[in-house]
C-alpha cells in the first residue's frame, strides 16, 4: 500500500526530466511555445482527510495563482493510514501500543522506587554505623 520515499523521489525525478526534455521534442523549431499552459497537481494525504475539500481548495489555489491555466488537473491520493492516538501520561501513542507503554512505565516506576529505597537504606545504615 504505502510507497517508499525513494520511489516517490524517483517518480518526481523522471517527471522532471520528461517535462524539461519534452518541451522541445517533436515540435517545430521554437519548441512548445504555441501550446497552451497546463498544470498538474498531485497531493498525497492520509486516509482521514476530506479529499473533496482538498481537491476544491487546491483547484482554487491553482486558479488564483495561475489564472492563464484553463483547467488544472488536481489528483488527491491516499498515502498513509492516520493512526488512532491516545494519551498515556505525557505521551501520545497508537491505541495498540498504549497497554505496552503503561506496563513499561509501571516497571520503570517500580525500578526507580526500588533503587531509591536501596539508596535510602544504604545511607541510613552508613549514618547509623558512624
Amino acid at each position: 500500500m504505502g510507497q517508499s520515499p525513494a520511489m516517490l523521489l524517483l517518480l518526481l525525478i523522471v517527471l522532471l526530466i520528461l517535462s524539461i526534455g519534452g518541451g522541445g521534442w517533436g515540435y517545430s523549431r521554437y519548441g512548445a511555445v504555441g501550446l497552451s499552459p497546463a498544470a498538474v497537481v498531485l497531493l498525497v494525504v492520509d486516509d482521514a482527510a476530506d479529499r473533496e475539500l482538498v481537491t476544491r481548495t487546491a483547484s482554487s489555489l491553482v486558479a488564483a495563482s495561475a489564472p492563464e491555466i484553463p483547467a488544472p488537473t488536481v489528483q488527491v491520493v491516499v498515502g498513509a493510514h492516520r493512526p488512532d492516538l491516545v494519551s498515556v501520561g505525557p505521551f501520545q501513542v497508537d491505541r495498540r501500543s498504549a497497554s505496552g507503554l503503561r506496563i513499561a512505565l509501571a516497571v520503570a516506576l517500580a525500578l526507580i522506587a526500588g533503587l531509591a529505597s536501596w539508596i535510602a537504606i544504604g545511607a541510613r545504615r552508613a549514618h547509623d554505623g558512624r
